[in-house]
């Protein structure tokens, strides 16, 4: 049972063996014949739902393995760059403190654009967060 409604979550639960997804709102009879049931061995949810959600979960864990190859193609300075990137530091700060010019620090991040296949710094903090880097 989960207070939370984010797919991505609950085809993880899904995929580490859970029988089924019930919400904390789920009306209490509901609850106990979903157990019931569970206990008996019978389905909990629509096998179609449940294909889809361990579908969604492969394909997430697929990106997040390309993400964190790409991630291993950056150089240690560039995961330096993108970590001060990350704690929201902009391109001058970040050169000042690496004695470094802010050019230098523009031209590591168009590589670290370019390495993780995005458009934006943003987009590179979004996905570096997202896989904990």
């Amino acid at each position: 049972m989960t207070g939370s409604t984010e797919r991505p979550r609950i085809a993880e639960a899904i995929a580490a063996g859970a029988a089924a997804w019930l919400s904390k709102a789920v009306p209490f009879d509901e609850l106990i014949y979903a157990i019931l049931d569970g206990f008996a061995g019978r389905p909990m949810m629509d096998p179609r739902e449940r294909q889809r959600l361990l579908s969604e979960h492969r394909a997430l864990q697929s990106q997040q393995r390309s993400a964190k190859q790409m991630f291993n193609q950056l150089t240690k300075r560039e995961r330096q760059v993108l970590a001060a990137l990350v704690e929201g530091k902009r391109a001058k700060v970040i050169a000042e403190e690496s004695y470094v010019s802010i050019a230098t620090v523009r031209s590591q991040i168009r590589s670290i654009l370019a390495k993780l296949n995005v458009k934006s710094q943003l987009e590179a903090v979004a996905l570096a967060k997202s896989l904990g880097e």
